[in-house]
């Protein structure tokens, strides 16, 4: 009876053990501790006070600290609904690479022509960049991406999507990524008749007024951060 009493304590002891690794792997990873200091370099798409389209270079830095998100643009604080954006994009980093922020202060340094830019169609490319570092993944420089981030990854509408088409183009990039949605609805009415003896038939469409190459940029539309660093990463044909 002893012997069956203490089997049981052996296989009890066992499972706990084994229910308690479980839950350890399901911790995020501390960062490694050999991380001083790394960037990544990025094209961004966006608009100035004015509405017009510019392209300007986002460096992101992850380096040792005590887990600060900061932003500044052209050497000035940017504005509360892009500081608000570039913490959502950590947070969803840190999700996506089950690594912990708490030890790294994350950078972004935006630079751009303009004289103020705000909001937050940068998230999608902060949640990118961040990705990539904390990967150490190497991305493809002709790719730039434009649009919200939430908190579940997804990627969120924007606007002047045309400015920013023309604005990547004139920055040399080949593959702009939007979100998805944002080709549908910008439309055209076109009618077209034939004329066939007494009669006339007439058809109206309502035709993309973006397409893919409208300005010799290839415009792909992403659903959230998974799908886009398949574009930025090379994993997916362009």
């Amino acid at each position: 009876m002893k012997k069956s009493i203490y089997a049981l304590i052996i296989l009890l002891v066992l499972v706990i053990g084994i229910l308690i690794g479980i839950q350890i792997t399901n911790i995020q990873k501390p960062a490694k501790t050999d991380i001083n200091e790394k960037q990544l370099i990025i094209t961004i798409p966006g608009v100035d006070s004015n509405g017009k389209g510019i392209a300007g270079t986002m460096t992101t830095t992850i380096k040792k600290g005590s887990g600060l998100i900061l932003v500044n643009i052209n050497d000035v604080l940017p504005g509360f609904d892009t500081q608000d954006s570039a913490r959502i994009a950590a947070h969803v980093a840190s999700n996506y690479t089950n690594v912990s922020l708490n030890e790294l202060d994350i950078i972004y340094s935006i630079k751009t022509a303009a004289a103020m830019v705000s909001g937050n169609s940068a998230g999608s490319a902060f949640a990118v960049s961040t990705i990539a570092l904390l990967e150490n993944k190497t991305i493809n420089s002709s790719v730039t991406i434009t649009g919200t981030i939430e908190s579940d990854s997804t990627i969120g509408s924007i606007g002047a999507v045309l400015e920013k088409a023309a604005a990547s183009k004139t920055a040399k990039m080949k593959l702009m990524l939007i979100p998805k949605g944002n080709l549908d609805g910008k439309t055209e009415r076109e009618k077209t008749c034939i004329n066939s003896d007494k009669t006339q038939y007439c058809e109206i469409k309502y035709i993309k007024k973006i397409n893919e190459t409208e300005f010799g940029i290839q415009l792909k539309e992403v659903s959230d951060i998974s799908e886009a660093l398949k574009y930025f990463y090379n994993e997916e044909e362009k």
